[in-house]
Parts: structure tokens; sequence; C-alpha cells
């Protein structure tokens, strides 16, 4: 509900999303997925701001990001509440 076939999904690469929904992502909406390498699961608002693409035309338009607290692969690690509103500005 939060994407369009051909958007792009931005998450952590030991996300549950990614890892366990058995391809769910690309399945249920058609969406890609763009996997950053984060810290035990998290992923910073630097790494997101460089991994997003609104202007190639032959890459798939970023529209959504996922972040998951706390991260199961990453031994539970949870973001800061900062963190997470600097993503999402």
């Amino acid at each position: 509900c939060h994407t369009q076939p051909g958007d792009e999904v931005i998450c952590d690469q030991l996300s549950h999303i990614y890892l366990y929904e058995g391809g769910g992502i690309a399945s249920n909406s058609g969406a890609s997925v763009r996997l950053i390498q984060g810290d035990r699961g998290r992923i910073s608002a630097e790494q997101v701001k460089a991994a997003i693409n609104n202007e190639d035309i032959h890459k798939p338009v970023s529209t959504l990001v996922a972040l998951e607290n706390t991260a199961n692969r990453g031994g539970g690690s949870c973001y800061d509440f900062t963190e997470i509103q600097s993503i999402r500005e």
C-alpha cells in the first residue's frame, strides 16, 4: 500500500522484510529493493540519502524506506529516535 509496481524500497540487508518474507516485497508489490549495509540492522540518514534514486530513469524510483526496530538479525539493536527523525527528513 506504500509503493507502486516498479518503485524501490530501501532497507538494511539484514531486515526481516527482505530476508524472511519469501520475496514478499517483489511478489506483493512489484517493487525492487535497495539494500544498505548498516550497523547491526540499522541504517543511517546519510546512507539513505546516498541510496535514494529520483533522477536516473534507468533505475527504479526510491519511494519507501523500511526500518526495523528492533533488528532481529542485528542482535535486537534499536534505533535512536533522533536517527529515525533524520531518516524521515
